[in-house]
């Protein structure tokens, strides 16, 4: 009876050995996926949004790829801002940030260019609270439109509960 325990326990030893292994695939193949990000705000006389694409190859370290503009950066976006309630379109122009004051602190992504989207609005036109505006891209080759609204938001007012009393933030 001890040899047949002590020989189902050698293969099942063996099995678990042959069945176990400890490598895990992280990457997946290369999909096109947009970063996007940006904020509007009614102080500002121009408007700025960051478009860029996600990045991961299973030869090469993220590390040396994220030093390559090429890999961070779509090439031809057509990118707009509309105003909902109007229709009024914003046609984004494509700029080096770090030629229009927003430079990029040196680090682990690319520090140049650094492409930014970029809008005024015209003459006497300001950004109203409530006003509704909605961001499309389009990345061509007949890819789906990336489409995002924003909502205008009025004043942040900082009320304290008692009268005297000192806000502490």
């Amino acid at each position: 009876m001890k040899n047949i325990s002590a020989i189902y326990l050698f293969f099942g030893i063996v099995f678990l050995g042959i069945s176990c292994s400890n490598e895990i695939d992280l990457t997946a193949e290369w999909e096109d996926i947009p970063i996007v990000y940006g904020l509007l705000s009614r102080q500002d006389t121009a408007h700025y949004i960051k478009i860029q694409k996600a990045f991961l190859d299973k030869s090469k370290s993220a590390l040396e790829i994220a030093q390559n503009p090429d890999s961070l950066y779509y090439d031809n976006l057509d990118v707009q801002v509309e105003h909902l309630r109007t229709g009024k379109i914003y046609n984004l122009t494509r700029v080096d940030g770090n030629l229009e004051g927003y430079v990029k602190d040196e680090g682990i992504f690319a520090d140049s260019p650094n492409y930014l989207y970029k809008f005024k609005f015209d003459n006497g036109e300001e950004l109203a609270e409530g006003n509704a505006y909605e961001l499309k891209i389009n990345r061509g080759d007949s890819k789906p439109e990336i489409v995002a609204e924003e909502v205008i938001v009025s004043d942040i007012k900082f009320i304290s509960p008692f009268e005297g009393t000192a806000l502490k933030i």
